[in-house]
């Protein structure tokens, strides 16, 4: 058996490489372009939104190169590569001129030299009309007025400007003599529009971000026939804007005004093809026809886990614990650590899914993977809200306590971290059967808290035992749960629906077994 690793960076997107679906999004905004070619003089600022790790580079890279067949010159700027120059506008001044295809000319050097005046010092005469201090670039002083904050943004402070004679006259120089670079580059390139892709911009500090957008935006966009198309995460510009202007701006406003058109990447992407990469396609799991690619694509979307970057690293985790169980190098003493999770087509799918599950907490969610085996702590939290919710009982009263905690033991099942998946399904429910796994039709609603339970978060309001399943999993959702508490709700809800899968489970290996494998293994 293969190993299955797959590198974490953008892929060359074709037809067979295309694991998540990207291509046709690539296409329409490709078609937009194309057919449009002719009316994009006004409109000269794109964006593709999308969370870092979502696949924007690689989709770009693809848009960029078929556009070049298209009467369009792409060129590609990294801006997290340039970001050690401390001056991203003049980072792409030098890349333009590096990668333009044309000769080192006297207009090419007026160019790079006008530029250099332009972001090194008229970029800190820049203000708007204003009441309050704001910085539009890297050094920039400026009043702002809430009410007016974009109603001159493009518009310069003619007054400063006719103080700086100089100046002006360099910003003129700078925009004619980047038009003449842009019609030689055209004409040497034989080609109607010149695009820019602008990546990476969620990686840098949020002052280089502002700094650079707000550049291209005021002195770039003049031209008729520059495009610039920006790859960024909206969450991290939408903090470079609270970084920067507090409250007074709103980052949806500063995007709507800077940005003319905008694209998102796909928000319900497939992963199944992708998952073919690790899982074996047909198989039946408790009587049910299907395969375990689908089966786990089901469980990722369950708990909202899609983004490719960390689907990458949780399945070559996952590959990394399959190898050692495949060729058995594992020492005697660890060989128990890891269940009997899908190699081939044999394995169980559920303890596989634990297995993913805990990786997942392990490398993404650290603080509630350790909180997972700290269940004294839950237990004490679970005593206290359901004080709260039961002032009959004393709450300093350390006898009354300690009932309360014999409660949520006796309910939950959380004196017994270590016991198997099997037990922990079978406990507190004498009506199950553990030869036969035929469910009683009185299932006690207790026996499925349970599995619940460890996978519930620590932190709780109130607590209530009079219902299972999905109601007893409501009280668990309050205004502060974190990132890392959703998922573990979504969890628990994944579960909830596949619980005949969980309650036939037949396997010694305990929660206390995955945690120790993520520790030692990974």
């Amino acid at each position: 058996m293969k190993t299955r690793h797959l590198p974490n960076r953008e892929i060359i997107l074709t037809d067979d490489s295309d694991s998540f679906g990207h291509i046709d999004k690539g296409n329409a905004i490709i078609s937009f372009f194309k057919s449009n070619i002719n009316d994009l003089t006004d409109s000269n600022m794109f964006a593709l939104y999308g969370n870092w790790g979502s696949g924007k580079s690689t989709l770009m890279k693809y848009i960029g190169k078929e556009l070049e067949n298209n009467d369009y010159k792409s060129l590609y700027f990294p801006a997290w590569e340039f970001e050690k120059d401390e001056n991203l506008p003049l980072s792409l001044v030098h890349f333009i001129s590096e990668n333009s295809g044309i000769s080192l000319t006297n207009e090419l050097i007026k160019f790079k030299e006008t530029a250099w005046h332009i972001f090194k010092s008229l970029t800190k005469s820049i203000s708007i009309e204003s009441g309050m201090l704001l910085e539009l670039t890297t050094g920039v002083s400026a009043k702002l007025d809430p009410a007016k904050a974009f109603e001159n943004f493009e518009t310069y402070d003619k007054e400063r400007i006719k103080k700086a004679e100089s100046k002006f006259t360099k910003t003129k120089e700078f925009k004619e003599n980047f038009e003449k670079i842009e019609t030689e580059i055209l004409k040497n390139a034989k080609k109607k529009k010149l695009i820019i892709f602008i990546d990476d911009l969620d990686r840098c500090e949020p002052e280089n971000v502002l700094e650079l957008i707000s550049s291209i935006k005021l002195f770039f966009t003049y031209s008729k026939d520059v495009i610039f198309f920006f790859g960024c995460d909206k969450e991290a510009i939408s903090k470079a804007v609270q970084h920067k202007y507090g409250d007074i701006i709103k980052a949806d406003e500063y995007l709507e005004k800077v940005i003319d058109v905008s694209f998102n990447m796909p928000q319900d992407i497939s992963i199944h093809k992708f998952l073919l990469h690790y899982f074996p396609e047909g198989t039946i799991y408790y009587g049910i026809q299907g395969s375990h690619s689908i089966f786990i694509e089901k469980f990722f979307k369950s708990i909202n886990f899609t983004n490719p970057r960390h689907l990458k690293k949780v399945l070559n985790k996952f590959e990394i614990i399959r190898n050692f169980k495949l060729q058995g190098s594992l020492p005697n003493a660890q060989k128990h650590l890891i269940p009997n999770i899908i190699i081939g087509g044999d394995g169980d799918l559920l303890e596989t899914i634990f297995v993913l599950f805990f990786i997942i907490l392990y490398e993404f969610y650290p603080k509630e993977f350790k909180v997972l085996s700290d269940y004294n702590r839950k237990q004490t939290n679970y005593a206290i809200a359901y004080l709260n919710d039961h002032n009959r009982i004393n709450k300093n009263n350390p006898q009354s306590f300690s009932v309360v905690l014999n409660i949520i033991q006796n309910n939950l099942g959380l004196d017994s971290f270590s016991i198997s998946l099997q037990k922990i399904a079978l406990k507190g429910n004498p009506d199950i059967n553990p030869q036969t796994k035929q469910n009683s039709p009185n299932i006690s609603p207790y026996a499925y808290n349970h599995v619940l339970a460890y996978f519930t978060p620590s932190e709780i309001e109130y607590l209530s035992f009079a219902t299972g399943g999905s109601s007893f999993l409501k009280q668990f959702y309050h205004v502060n749960n974190s990132e890392g508490d959703i998922v573990l709700i979504l969890f628990c809800e994944y579960l909830i629906k596949q619980k005949d899968w969980v309650l036939k489970m037949n396997s010694e290996y305990t929660f206390e077994s995955f945690i120790k494998m993520c520790n030692i293994l990974l």
